[in-house]
C-alpha cells in the first residue's frame, strides 16, 4: 500500500516500522519524506489502524484500512500429473495480490 504524508524522517532507516491492526507489515519502502510503501500483513479485518513509526518513536497519526480474505474461485488446470513440474497454473479469485515468487508447489 502506499501511504503518503508528512515528517515520514528523511532517510531510509527513519522509518522502523509499519502496522496495520495490531500486525506488523512485512516490508517497508521508505521512498520520501511524504512516501512509504508497505506490504499487507496477511490476513483481514474492517477498519483497522494503519500507523507508520519513525525510529524516533514519533508515530503517524492512525489511518482506518479494511481488507478481506482472499478467494480462489477457480484454478487451471484442475489436475496435474504427479511429477511433472513447471506447469503454469492459473488461479482466478478475488483479492489475490500475491507474486509469484510467494507461491509454494505442493
Amino acid at each position: 500500500m502506499n501511504l503518503t504524508g508528512t515528517g515520514f524522517g528523511f532517510i531510509p532507516s527513519d522509518v522502523s516500522r509499519v502496522t496495520v491492526g495490531s500486525l506488523e507489515s512485512p516490508l517497508v519502502r521508505f521512498i520520501s519524506r511524504t512516501l512509504v510503501q508497505a506490504e499487507i500483513p496477511s490476513g483481514i479485518g474492517a477498519n483497522l489502524d494503519v500507523v507508520v513509526t519513525r525510529r524516533d518513536g514519533l508515530r503517524s497519526t492512525p489511518m482506518l484500512f479494511s481488507y478481506a480474505a482472499q478467494r480462489i474461485t477457480t484454478a487451471t488446470p484442475e489436475y496435474l500429473i504427479p511429477g511433472v513440474g513447471n506447469v503454469m497454473v492459473l488461479l482466478r479469485g478475488s483479492n489475490i495480490a500475491i507474486a509469484a515468487t510467494q507461491l509454494t508447489s505442493v
